[in-house]
């Protein structure tokens, strides 16, 4: 992906092709495939309107969005009192 010049919904639907395409060969609709369900409900955010712009672009929104969701994994996984 190109680091200048305008990034167009192709260029972005290029983007998810070649980070995700080879993840969904052989997996069944989003119900059957919730990780991959939440990461294209991220990924349609950042590429659309306002959260595009407001963190600084695609890149700068996933990297956020990633960061919130680690976030709440490691919530979850701590208050399951791992390890008692």
């Amino acid at each position: 992906m190109p680091r200048h010049g305008p990034v167009t919904p192709a260029k972005l639907d290029g983007l998810w092709e070649q980070a995700i395409g080879d993840e969904l060969n052989g997996l069944a609709p989003a119900p059957a495939a919730p990780g991959i369900a939440r990461a294209r409900l991220e990924f349609d955010q950042c590429r659309e309107g306002p959260a595009r712009h407001s963190f600084g672009g695609v890149r700068r929104c996933l990297e956020y969005r990633h960061d919130d969701m680690i976030r709440d994994l490691n919530i979850d996984y701590w208050k399951s009192s791992p390890g008692s």
